[in-house]
């Protein structure tokens, strides 16, 4: 159903279909018609807005999956934009309650019949192709097992909750990584259009395992993220409030998900615990695309891997707010390095999905921009004799700026008093680096000492030192031979076109 809807959104010469397609879409949420109105709301907010960016854009040369990708990212950005634009203007008006389901649905059909028409006129040809599944048998006997992973992490979960029995887990949990050795052994005989689907089926299982674990949310800063959402949604409009503190500036934990409680209907609770994990679980597929390019599909899909056995991937439902922000990152650097993107696209995207970033989450942001800052000052030097156009110039860096500044600063206040404070105490502390009576006690494990289970502790300190060492001398590495690297032919395999691609 889902693929069927995509084709007529992106159909040469179909825009009466669209519209007929818009008109069902708009029933079935008037007439709050259960299943249909969560799975075609779902769609609606999540992935046809940016499908339809995507077609005034002309980017017609990426692929299905990337599309996809790009299109969730997309859809994201114009939800929280937009709504934040109704919850603004229409006071003004008059309406009190701005994001009450009736105004949102009419401002986002106004919205989206507008981008068709648009999208239309720009650009006649369909950007939405069904992805060629032609699979091999090979690659059909590779996808039994992992097809069963996300069942097994729901049953898994319930018997949990019953029972207290987690045997189902462990058995999934320890399938996880010998399917991935499987995938190695198996890496000449089996197809790279397979990898975004196992990337998926792993992602998702994962993802899964928390916010499934108690019919309730439970985590670090959730209660008061999900506080300052059921209040925005209550309120039927977002506003700075007096205890949100630095969490206001966080579109992410407030407005979107008021948007999509709008759209959906559905129990507030179940809404915040599981759309952060279907929305992040584009996330490894971004990581594998921006991989692929240099390292090949193989590498890539160790990439995303890699990425979806830390820690923190585990639990990332715990934190709402950075789980968006670090897909908007993933997604702009994976347009960013895009060869089937042109300059002026690239820079449009790029501009988008850090914007998204600055009313995503405070922290990441800054992160982030100290992250362009650096890199606008090697880039200006490495660049400095060559031809290369890097998109991360002075104006863009400067745009993100003003853009954390009126936002933290101006609009919402707290966030940018926070992130001076940071760096503020950051400096003041340098001179007590050295000094282990300064320390606290976070730092005592990480070096090994005083620590609870001897064994394991040191077995994670051992292979969580091993990777940053290896990313070290990989990074080292990058810059001694610039230009000259290529994957190792050891983990290419024989399917990829990339995998012999240099690094830029």
């Amino acid at each position: 159903m889902i693929s069927n809807i995509l084709e007529i959104l992106s159909s040469r010469n179909n825009v009466s279909d669209t519209l007929l397609l818009f008109f069902l879409f708009n029933l079935v949420l008037l007439l709050n018609i259960p299943f249909l109105r969560q799975i075609i709301g779902f769609i609606f907010l999540t992935i046809i807005p940016g499908l339809l960016i995507l077609q005034i854009l002309k980017l017609n040369k990426i692929g299905s999956i990337e599309k996809l990708v790009l299109s969730v990212g997309l859809s994201l950005s114009f939800a929280m934009f937009l709504g934040l634009l109704i919850n603004t203007s229409f006071p003004f008006l008059g309406y009190e309650r701005p994001l009450a389901t009736n105004s949102l649905l009419i401002s986002f059909d106004i919205a989206l019949i507008s981008l068709v028409i648009i999208g239309f006129k720009i650009n006649k040809e369909p950007i939405f192709a069904t992805p060629n599944f032609d699979l091999s048998i090979s690659d059909k006997a590779i996808l039994i097992v992992p097809i069963l992973f996300p069942a097994l992490s729901i049953f898994g979960m319930h018997i949990m909750n019953l029972t207290g029995k987690n045997i189902i887990l462990l058995i999934l949990l320890l399938l996880i990584p010998i399917y991935v050795i499987i995938v190695f052994l198996f890496r000449n005989k089996i197809s790279e259009n397979i990898y975004p689907i196992l990337i998926f089926l792993i992602g998702i299982s994962i993802l899964l395992l928390m916010p499934l674990r108690s019919n309730h949310i439970f985590g670090t800063d959730t209660h008061l993220e999900y506080y300052l959402f059921y209040k925005t949604y209550q309120d039927l409009q977002w506003h700075v409030s007096s205890f949100g503190g630095a969490l206001d500036s966080c579109l992410s934990i407030s407005l979107l998900p008021s948007i999509y409680q709008s759209f959906l209907n559905i129990n507030p609770e179940w809404l915040f615990k599981l759309l952060y994990s279907v929305l992040f679980s584009m996330t490894p597929l971004a990581i594998y695309f921006l991989s692929k390019k240099n390292l090949g599909a193989l590498m890539g899909f160790f990439s995303s891997c890699f990425f979806m056995f830390q820690g923190y991937f585990f639990v990332i439902e715990s934190w709402a707010r950075t789980s968006i922000a670090i897909l908007f990152f993933a997604i702009s650097m994976m347009a960013y390095f895009s060869n089937e993107i042109d300059y002026s696209n690239k820079k449009f995207l790029f501009i988008v999905f850090l914007a998204s970033c600055v009313v995503s989450h405070y922290s990441s942001t800054y992160i982030l921009f100290f992250i362009m800052l650096g890199s606008y000052i090697l880039l200006n030097i490495a660049f400095k004799y060559t031809s290369v156009k890097p998109i991360i110039n002075l104006a863009t860096t400067t745009l993100i700026f003003i853009m954390i500044f009126l936002w933290y600063s101006q609009v919402t206040g707290t966030a940018f008093e926070s992130g001076i404070g940071f760096l503020d105490n950051t400096i003041t502390n340098l001179n007590k680096f050295f000094i282990e009576e300064s320390r606290t006690e976070q730092i005592k494990p990480l070096l090994g000492l005083e620590i609870n289970f001897a064994i394991l502790t040191r077995l994670y300190l051992i292979l969580t030192w091993s990777m940053f060492i290896l990313i070290g001398i990989g990074i080292l590495n990058l810059i001694k031979n610039r230009g000259n690297m290529t994957s190792l032919s050891f983990f290419s395999d024989r399917n990829s076109e990339s995998s012999e691609g240099k690094f830029e």
